[in-house]
């Protein structure tokens, strides 16, 4: 049977992935004493919904009545390496970020995820908030020079969409795997900041991770 990322909490008794070789209790986590590990179902609830209220505070905080709201994906080629792919990932987001076809996107948040079938398919999920529309066949042609990737832009037009998309983008990037895939996943990318925030929303934690 394979094993999803709830069923990993089991794995803290024997340290499986326990972080600097300490034992990690299975137990729920107290109110206030929460152990932030990725494996943790309550720490990862708790961590998705801060970071959706995180979210609606900077689009709520917006004095543009003009607000446009997109998802945006960024793919790769699948590929054996993981680490490589989701530093390539990084490295390109951010090198994408500085090109005319970014420039009309003013805050947002990405995370990058990765599916595994034969291979890794490492991929970037992005909230982007404009003032005007984007240009997204530069965009897209701007990311396929820079990595041979795809590149998807979806406008995000109803506040039901957007609910929908912040809980996906909150929630852990190790949602979609399971078994070994998940345990590769979750070694291969530690260290790595899998969520942060772009453009003006930068300057600041997402959250504190010390107590509720």
């Amino acid at each position: 049977m394979t094993q999803t990322l709830e069923d990993l909490s089991a794995d803290y008794l024997n340290n499986t992935i326990g972080a600097n070789g300490q034992t990690l209790d299975a137990s729920p986590c107290r109110p206030r004493a929460r152990c932030s590990s990725r494996v943790c179902p309550d720490c990862q609830r708790v961590e998705q919904w801060r970071i959706q209220q995180r979210l609606l505070q900077e689009i709520n905080n917006s004095n543009e009545r003009q607000q446009r709201r997109y998802h945006i994906i960024l793919t790769l080629p699948a590929t054996d390496n993981l680490l490589g792919s989701c530093r390539q990932l990084l490295s390109a987001a951010k090198q994408l970020r500085r090109l005319n076809a970014w420039k009309p996107i003013t805050g947002g948040f990405q995370k990058i995820e990765a599916n595994h079938k034969r291979q890794w398919s490492a991929h970037v999920h992005c909230l982007a908030v404009t003032t005007e529309p984007l240009n997204r066949e530069a965009l897209i042609g701007e990311w396929y020079r820079l990595t041979e990737g795809r590149a998807i832009v979806k406008s995000i037009t109803t506040e039901t969409h957007l609910d929908n998309c912040l809980s996906y983008l909150a929630a852990p990037a190790e949602t979609k795997l399971e078994g070994e895939a998940l345990h590769a996943f979750i070694r291969g990318t530690r260290g790595l900041r899998l969520k942060q925030l772009i453009g003006e929303w930068r300057g600041r934690p997402l959250f504190k991770r010390k107590g509720i």
